[in-house]
């Protein structure tokens, strides 16, 4: 009983392990594709976002876990749209990635104004 208990757990950190990696790897495919078709190394993508080659390296191995304010340089730097964020985190609808995409914003609102506790509903406009 107890070792059907302890598979059962380590499913499910594999299962969310694999849904993880997954998506560093996904990001690692369209920053690649994305960096090659505008004719970049990873030293100039790294210059333009204002990191090292080898950061850049490691997203492209998905070797690391990056921060919201990198990924969005990287959005940015890339021209990468909807489509490419939809392929990174599989989301089913693209209206979660408009949501997550307005959620920077109003983060930096919120700092702006000192606000101490946000709620994840109230950064993402959530009625």
């Amino acid at each position: 009983m107890i070792s059907n208990k302890k598979g059962a757990v380590r499913k499910k950190e594999y299962l969310e392990y694999y849904k993880n990696e997954k998506k560093r790897v996904n990001l690692a495919m369209e920053v690649i594709d994305a960096r090659k078709s505008m004719k970049l190394s990873q030293s100039n993508l790294a210059k333009k976002i204002g990191t090292t080659q080898t950061v850049i390296s490691n997203i492209e191995n998905a070797n690391t876990d990056i921060g919201f304010e990198l990924l969005n340089k990287i959005i940015e730097k890339l021209n990468l749209n909807s489509k490419n964020l939809v392929k990174i985190f599989e989301c089913k609808e693209v209206q979660e990635i408009e949501i997550v995409a307005t959620a920077h914003w109003n983060l930096n609102y919120y700092e702006e104004n000192n606000c101490d506790r946000v709620s994840l509903k109230n950064i993402l406009n959530f009625e």
